[in-house]
């Protein structure tokens, strides 16, 4: 995009003013005079119309705009990133699955995907089912309230995964526990 004196071999421009007015056909100097005058710059928005189309506009703005937009849109995909939970074996202890849960938890309230792996060694190849109820029994169900299972329990090999993805109204979910708790505590102190 051309700006101000950097738009050469031009006699004539179509001229936008800074409120998104059409001004009409104008002689160039005249369109660089009406941006010069406004302490804003003349920026050649469509150069291959005939005659080109120009547009009063503070360009460092315009800038910083489209930068703010392009850094929004990025933190929105970012945030449905995929993350893992991997598990050795269906044999794991309750407070090691209460870790692995905890995590599981942050990663969906921060908006993740989840994908929970759980291994398979030598004879638990033959117990599947014992592994499908541990991820659903232990994983699925207790993040009922932020999650929804987007894949079942698939088994690949040795290993079998399922998908986790976060509920549709995920904030609102979470401003009610954060108030639920509130009110409790609230109630906690009054009863002391």
């Amino acid at each position: 995009m051309r700006l101000n004196d950097a738009i050469k071999g031009v006699e004539e421009v179509r001229l936008i003013d800074e409120d998104g007015e059409m001004v009409g056909v104008v002689p160039f100097a005249k369109a660089l005079e009406i941006a010069t005058s406004s302490d804003l710059d003349l920026c050649e928005i469509s150069p291959n119309a005939a005659p080109p189309v120009c547009r009063v506009m503070d360009f460092g703005k315009y800038l910083y705009q489209q930068k703010k937009k392009e850094h929004d849109n990025q933190k929105k995909t970012l945030g449905h990133e995929m993350k893992q939970i991997r598990i050795k074996s269906f044999r794991i202890d309750e407070h090691d699955i209460s870790i692995k849960l905890k995590a599981t938890r942050k990663f969906i309230e921060s908006e993740h995907r989840v994908l929970v792996t759980l291994m398979f060694r030598a004879r638990e190849n033959d117990h599947p089912e014992l592994g499908r109820e541990l991820l659903v029994e232990k994983f699925a169900k207790p993040l009922e309230d932020v999650a929804v299972v987007t894949a079942p329990p698939r088994k690949e090999g040795r290993r079998m995964s399922m998908t986790l993805a976060p509920v549709a109204n995920l904030a609102k979910v979470l401003k009610q526990r954060k108030d639920d708790e509130a009110k409790k505590a609230k109630a906690q102190e009054e009863v002391e």
